[in-house]
């Protein structure tokens, strides 16, 4: 995420205002608007769009004051970035975004932290986040998507956990280390399970997995060394070439996962 940190920094230095004119502002706002408007509007829409069908409301169980406080989305990324593949193919980008907020693992996606609990919006390719809720275990964390166009590169995908929301969570060590944050195991395999199902919808180049991935390698760029060290998600022809001697589990049909060897469960 080194590419997009000082946005979001941004974006977090907006975050008390958006919470004081939220309270001032959501009843009006909810009487000039009928729910779900703005999404529809966004997409160009009339009548119910088939994404909104498909969204489920599930309980929130983060608390709210939790879900504002500044302190959880700062800090690094424990990340799912994903090669969808050559720039400007604004179709398949958009099939791989809804992908991956349909996951029944995860809530949302809202616009701003202030929108937290309220009707999720249709997820569109902006340049800004879109946040939400990651279901992990019995806990949820606070996470959001990045949709990011490389100039003559490619389009990528990002599914992103601060540490902050770790380390309130879980007390996180930083950087993260799973000697010490044993969860971690569960964490990057669920994230890989995430990646598998948007695979299954929209195959990608390639997919990363781990603690400020994003734009560390490309499928074209991809090594031997970076496929014996893991946290990957390759198609296969991609990973017979490569030359590596692990063998990788098959996650989804065509879809290998490299787990990372330093978050590796031996037992």
């Amino acid at each position: 995420m080194r590419r997009v940190r000082l946005v979001f920094e941004h974006l977090v230095a907006q975050l008390g205002a958006y919470a004081t004119q939220a309270r001032e502002t959501r009843a009006a706002a909810a009487k000039a608007r009928p729910p779900g408007a703005r999404g529809k509007a966004q997409l160009g829409l009339s009548g119910e769009e088939p994404f909104i069908r498909r969204i489920r409301r599930i309980g929130i169980g983060m608390d709210r004051s939790t879900y504002l406080r500044e302190d959880v989305w700062r800090g690094s990324y424990f990340e799912l970035a994903l090669e969808i593949g050559p720039a400007g193919d604004d179709s398949r980008a958009k099939r791989a975004l809804e992908a991956l907020w349909q996951h029944p693992a995860l809530l949302g996606p809202w616009e701003r932290e202030d929108e937290f609990g309220s009707d999720p919006i249709v997820p569109v390719l902006h340049p800004s986040p879109l946040l939400g809720c990651l279901r992990f275990d019995d806990v949820e964390l606070a996470c959001m998507s990045w949709f990011i166009r490389e100039e003559a590169g490619s389009d990528w995908l990002d599914l992103s956990i601060p540490t902050g929301m770790l380390e309130a969570a879980y007390g996180a060590s930083s950087p993260l280390d799973a000697q010490k944050d044993p969860w971690l195991v569960r964490l990057e395999r669920l994230l890989a399970t995430i990646g598998a199902r948007i695979f299954e919808v929209e195959p990608f180049q390639l997919g990363l997995l781990g603690e400020e991935v994003s734009g560390a390698s490309s499928a074209s760029d991809l090594t031997v060394e970076e496929c014996e060290w893991g946290g990957l998600l390759v198609p296969l022809q991609l990973w017979e070439s490569c030359g590596s001697r692990r063998a990788p589990e098959l996650i989804a049909p065509g879809l290998a996962f490299i787990p990372s060897p330093h978050i590796r469960c031996d037992g």
